[in-house]
């Protein structure tokens, strides 16, 4: 291992920001609101129609983890081939003024058929929290980079030895709670030991969702054919329904949207077990995470095609759909911040009455092959969520290219 110098009413459940909101930053998964939306508002998207937005650009490996980030210091995770067929993952903390390597910590992994990390780093307090696609957790002081605990959750049994895994810790409290397993794992967050587990099974792709319900917090936890309502403290189930897939649920007042490649799903959480509201079939959705603003959600669905989709979230009535190469997205202040697949980041009114791009430009460079092969999952893409905190808008592609754009006012 190497080491080199993150009311009971249509209100039953509360809006995630007041329960779940971290401090300043965009701390983990999906951000401050663990939704994919932010209420950052010091930014001006005609920077990138200036052409001059680009503040450093730096590769971090292989994968699709995301940035997480606190202050002026970025968190992120790549794999790279030191040797042939010798592969190892780094986690790493970049100066955001700079992109500057701060520090870096690297171990053995190898390079599964998607290359590199998907999980995205956890910043709490002065730690650091990271997950491998084999299992490998661990606990960092962020600022200086030392291990504080690792648990490798293969050599412990607490995953299939031929676990794939991508999801993002998710802290609450003092457990760190990882969507694995039939109904998820929890660990002390301090420690790495283990409060509660549950049986081992295919885990899903998906991360921990956060919510509140009676004035209770529970957790969303979908393994590869069901999602279930879990007690974060004791790991006990409240219900499961039989429909899942590795796009994150979508809480919207005491509802919740899941979704699927063969159709999507809106339910009642009031209720238990939960009632199925809505199903449209033709909300198939891809493994990108939806949006929402108000009473309509944003995301991409196959349709004959990659298409980025508005439906109405109460009804799944499709409002509008536009033929986009399907990459992923946030939102800001009633704007969507797209990177589609072929690196365009692109900017679009959040609104039902139709595709209306604000500004769009060409921000990261694309390869067009990978010298390990030409294998459909080793496509260059860009399909990683990306990140506005601060001014700055970072995105990445598979191959480690990460970009940072300063778009601040």
């Amino acid at each position: 291992m190497k080491k080199n110098i993150i009311l009971l009413s249509s209100c039953l459940i509360l809006a995630v920001q007041s329960c779940f909101t971290q401090s300043a930053g965009w701390l983990s998964w999906r951000g401050p609101s663990a939704d994919g939306s932010t209420p950052e508002t010091n930014w001006n998207l005609n920077k990138i129609n200036a052409g001059n937005a680009l503040l450093w650009k730096t590769n971090v490996g292989t994968g699709h983890s995301a940035v997480a980030v606190r202050g002026n210091k970025v968190y992120t995770m790549g794999n790279f081939e030191v040797q042939e067929n010798n592969f190892l993952d780094r986690v790493v903390c970049l100066d955001a003024s700079t992109g500057n390597i701060v520090w870096h910590y690297d171990y053995a992994m190898k390079e599964l058929e998607d290359p590199g990390p998907f999980s995205t780093p956890v910043i709490e307090g002065t730690y650091l929290y990271t997950l491998s696609r084999g299992g490998h957790l661990h606990c960092f002081d962020a600022d200086k980079g030392t291990v504080v605990w690792e648990k490798h959750l293969v050599d412990q049994q607490l995953i299939p030895g031929d676990a794939e895994l991508a999801c993002s810790p998710l802290i609450m409290d003092d457990l760190l709670i990882l969507n694995i397993n039939k109904n998820g794992l929890a660990l002390n967050k301090r420690t790495g030991e283990t409060v509660w587990s549950s049986d081992p099974n295919k885990s899903s792709l998906s991360t921990a969702v956060p919510y509140m319900i009676g004035g209770k917090r529970w957790i969303t936890i979908q393994d590869d054919d069901s999602t279930s309502c879990v007690d974060p403290q004791s790991g006990n189930v409240l219900w499961t329904i039989p429909e899942a897939f590795i796009t994150d649920p979508l809480i919207v007042d005491d509802r919740m949207l899941v979704f699927s490649y063969k159709g999507s799903s809106l339910y009642n959480i009031a209720s238990n077990p939960p009632t199925r509201i809505w199903n449209n079939p033709a909300l198939k959705a891809r493994f990108q995470s939806f949006v929402k603003k108000g009473d309509f959600a944003y995301g991409f669905i196959n349709q004959g095609g990659d298409k980025l989709i508005c439906f109405e979230s109460g009804t799944g009535t499709i409002k509008w759909t536009e033929k986009v190469s399907a990459g992923s997205l946030i939102i800001s202040n009633g704007i969507l911040i797209l990177i589609d697949k072929e690196g365009i980041l692109r900017f679009i009114e959040a609104s039902p009455n139709g595709y209306n791009e604000l500004a769009s430009a060409p921000v990261i460079e694309m390869a067009a092959t990978d010298t390990r092969g030409k294998e459909y999952r080793r496509i260059c893409g860009c399909w990683t969520n990306p990140v506005l905190c601060d001014g700055k808008i970072y995105v990445r592609n598979t191959y480690g290219e990460l970009v940072c754009l300063d778009v601040g006012v």
